[in-house]
């Protein structure tokens, strides 16, 4: 059975047939998740998502897309270049819906961009 622990954390362990834990008695959780120009990331965060230790239906997945340019390329020299086969954050995000709804108990994207450009090479500076 959970308790909620004095820093109002709920504790609870994960559905055991030992421990007598039902999924209906488990608290429904949200990950929320932002990113940007994270495509060649998506795939291993999905498969992390699916590997928690958490009953799937009780759990919702929410993705906030932003300013995502990861199919633009910059060069030292300042010529920029859109490569026409690489997939975009948002194109990721589209194609693992479906799968992604069908494991989880709520699965939403929101896509808004808000112009922020940080530089691409310091960008954890600060």
């Amino acid at each position: 059975e959970g308790e909620a622990a004095a820093d109002g954390v709920w504790l609870q362990t994960r559905d055991d047939p030992a421990d007598g834990g039902k999924p209906s008695e488990l608290p429904r959780i949200l990950v929320l998740t932002p990113v940007k120009n994270a495509a060649r990331h998506l795939p291993r965060y999905f498969a992390n998502l699916r590997s928690l230790a958490y009953p799937r239906e009780r759990i919702s997945v929410g993705v906030l897309e932003s300013d995502s340019d990861d199919t633009i390329q910059t060069f030292p020299n300042g010529t920029v270049v859109r490569d026409p086969n690489a997939k975009s954050t948002l194109d990721v995000l589209r194609e693992a819906l479906p799968s992604l709804r069908r494991d989880f108990r709520r699965v939403n994207v929101f896509k808004h961009d808000f112009g922020l450009n940080l530089p691409r090479g310091d960008r954890h500076f600060f």
